[in-house]
């Protein structure tokens, strides 16, 4: 290799060093101007990652406030009031397009599903408040209580014109489907969410401290 090439492999060489030294020198202040703002966007992510821990416990452990449910359980409350008002009113009729008829009719269509198996459709359109029974004594207490007859009108034009529901067990239905089980998802859920955040901040901590 000639001296000319050698002087030119030498200056190749110190300009990449030049641009390697700034490169590290911006590289340097940079993380030094970033630091401590990290250390405040973490902490803010810490604190947002406890708010979610306790709401999840909250909602394991409040299921009766009122703005709980309607942000958490949206289904719950027009199904509760549907079901006081088939076992107030004697003649009433509600269809698919009324506030809680989706719930109600869901629980339904499970329940005489597992009563008539031989039938392979139990979508209902139409219910009809026939009869009500004022007391009925079952070892059971969600059999117990009050009743009411049903007439179903199914989606097929089939009539099913007595269904006996106990209030109490309808009551126990709408509150496990529609209260409870949705407030735990939501709530195991965001716990759970704000202990992996927590961790993940922890490890990032870790490395920008090796950086």
């Amino acid at each position: 290799m000639n001296r000319k090439m050698r002087s030119i492999i030498s200056a190749i060489g110190r300009f990449l060093r030049e641009i390697v030294d700034k490169l590290n020198g911006r590289l340097r202040r940079f993380s030094a101007w970033l630091r401590p703002r990290l250390k405040i966007v973490f902490l803010a992510i810490q604190v947002v990652a406890i708010i979610f821990v306790i709401l999840g416990w909250y909602l394991d452990h409040a299921d009766q406030s009122k703005w709980i449910v309607k942000v958490f359980a949206p289904r719950y409350a027009p199904a509760t009031e549907l079901c006081h008002l088939m076992y107030g009113n004697l003649g009433l009729e509600v269809n698919s397009t009324a506030p809680g008829f989706t719930e109600i009719s869901s629980i339904l269509s499970e329940q005489l599903q597992s009563q008539m198996p031989n039938l392979s459709s139990f979508d209902i359109t139409h219910m009809k408040v026939v009869g009500t029974i004022a007391v009925v004594v079952n070892p059971d207490p969600n059999l117990s209580g009050p009743r009411i007859t049903l007439s179903v009108t199914l989606r097929d034009g089939r009539v099913l014109p007595e269904v006996e529901v106990p209030r109490n067990w309808l009551e126990s239905e709408i509150e496990g489907r529609f209260l409870e089980e949705p407030l735990f998802r939501w709530g195991e859920g965001l716990q759970w969410l704000g202990i992996v955040i927590t961790f993940a901040i922890l490890i990032l901590e870790k490395v920008f401290e090796l950086i």
